[in-house]
This record gives structure tokens, sequence and C-alpha cells, in this order.
């Protein structure tokens, strides 16, 4: 069965080493900071979720407040072990995300990826291409107040 916990110091090697193996060692030592970061609990710090099965993680993911405006969350993290992908770990780590986001008074969640197909499936829709391969895309959780 699988489960979102919080990280541990015990689970940093284990996300960067996922994130170097899923982009590159650049990304990995963002991944680190970002990691070292969370762990602060400031009001701008990522917050992680381990996800794990039979008692070692598998996946993790990660959003943010941004300083964009209030209400409004990055998603920044979400990597899934190749022996684990189309069981649903990444729809389980998106769909808690949301929850947590929501919990907190998100209102519209931004993210940045590679597989704008992907989170379609959950809402999300294109705001641009940045003429590589990422797409700036968005998802209204509620209807926002400017």
């Amino acid at each position: 069965m699988m489960y979102i916990r919080p990280p541990t110091a015990d689970d940093v090697g284990f996300c960067c080493d996922l994130a170097a193996e899923n982009w590159d060692l650049e990304t990995a030592d963002r991944c680190h900071l970002q990691m070292i970061e969370s762990f602060k609990k400031g009001p701008y710090s990522p917050v992680f979720g381990i996800l794990e099965m039979d008692g070692r993680p598998i996946g993790f993911a990660a959003f943010e407040p941004s300083m964009l405006m209030k209400g409004v969350f990055n998603l920044i993290w979400l990597a899934v072990h190749p022996q684990y992908r189309d069981r649903g770990a990444g729809k389980m780590l998106i769909d808690w995300r949301f929850d947590e986001i929501k919990k907190r008074g998100g209102q519209m969640v931004l993210l940045m990826t590679q597989k704008p197909d992907y989170f379609s499936k959950f809402g999300f829709f294109k705001l641009h291409h940045t003429g590589n391969e990422w797409y700036l895309m968005l998802k209204l959780l509620k209807a926002v107040n400017l």
C-alpha cells in the first residue's frame, strides 16, 4: 500500500538521486537546496511529500507558495521511481498536493513541465510554450478574487 508522509533528512539522498536520474545533476542540486529550505518551514518554504510503499520511498512531490500573489502556488517536483510508474503513484502525489494547497487557501496553481498532456488530465491548461520543451501551465482551484 502506498502512502505519503513528510520528508526526513534520510530522504534527501533518495530525492536528489531520483532527480538526477529523471533530469540531470544540476537539477539534483536544486532539489537538494529546496529540500534543505523545506526543513526551515518558512512562509515561502517548499512543502515536500514522500511517497512510500512497503517501508521505502518510491517517489516524491513538492509545491511552494508563490510570491506572485496570495493564494497562488507553484508545483515544483514530481518524480516516481521507474519501477513504480503507471500504478497511480503520480496521480496520488498530484492529488496530495491539491489537497494540501487547498488547506492553505490556494486558488491557483502554476507549473512548468515537459509533459503538458499528462497535466492536462488534471485540469491544467497551457499558458505559454517557452519555445523549447517546456510549457507554463495553470489550474484554477476556485474563483480567483484579484
